[in-house]
């Protein structure tokens, strides 16, 4: 799984559309993935790699994918019981339970508590393997929850 699949799995998933304005990404220009990665910049549910890069072709690891799926949560309000309290020092209180929590980036990590606490992500034996490469069984998984989540299944 890319991450320009799991883009348009989302874009199409909200029936999302993209305006004719020019991509920030120059890397997403002229591709299969190009409109769904700009609906969803556009929707600010998608960010890059860096600031004109979306890196489509690679590889989508799970806390990548927490982090895609977190921002369309963050998107239609739908955080409710899914805050997280983080204290500033980033000590893991009511943060993921996982026992490999600390392999974790930091920017992921109240994504993956997040979909976590909603019973999306379940990781493996107690590890939620962040840098694991996704199978399309578990973003199916993960994209129904917050489809379902978001109201939009």
């Amino acid at each position: 799984m890319t991450r320009a699949q799991l883009a348009s799995m989302i874009a199409r998933a909200l029936n999302l559309g993209a305006s004719e304005k020019a991509t920030p990404f120059t890397d997403t220009v002229g591709k299969w993935y190009e409109k769904d990665v700009q609906a969803l910049y556009e929707a600010g549910m998608i960010s890059g790699t860096d600031a004109n890069a979306f890196a489509g072709d690679k590889v989508l690891t799970r806390q990548q994918a927490a982090l895609m799926l977190n921002q369309v949560i963050e998107k239609h309000g739908k955080l409710g019981t899914l805050q997280t309290a983080v204290k500033g020092d980033n000590s893991f209180a009511k943060l993921p339970t996982f026992a490999d929590r600390h392999k974790i980036a930091d920017n992921a990590i109240i994504a993956v508590a997040r979909l976590e606490n909603a019973g999306i992500v379940t990781g493996d034996d107690g590890h939620f393997n962040p840098q694991n490469e996704l199978t399309r069984a578990q973003i199916a998984k993960m994209l129904a929850g917050v489809l379902e989540l978001t109201g939009n299944m």
